[in-house]
């Protein structure tokens, strides 16, 4: 394999794993003031605990922490 073809399929196979964190990961957020009953999809609906942000969250999922 010529060195530009490496370079094509290592671009391409980022581009894939770039696209497929954007599309199918959801960020949820845990603020202190939050509360646990919102949807924690933003930092104005964020959970107010670590734990409920891990369990909403499962794999392939970011949790976001405010630190006070």
């Amino acid at each position: 394999m010529s060195a530009r073809r490496k370079i094509i399929v290592a671009a391409a196979l980022a581009f894939l794993f770039f696209v497929n964190g954007v599309v199918l990961g959801t960020t949820y957020y845990v603020d202190p003031d939050g509360n646990d009953l919102d949807s924690g999809t933003s930092w104005a609906t964020a959970f107010a605990t670590i734990q409920e942000g891990i369990d909403t969250a499962g794999d392939f999922n970011v949790v976001e922490v405010k630190l006070v």
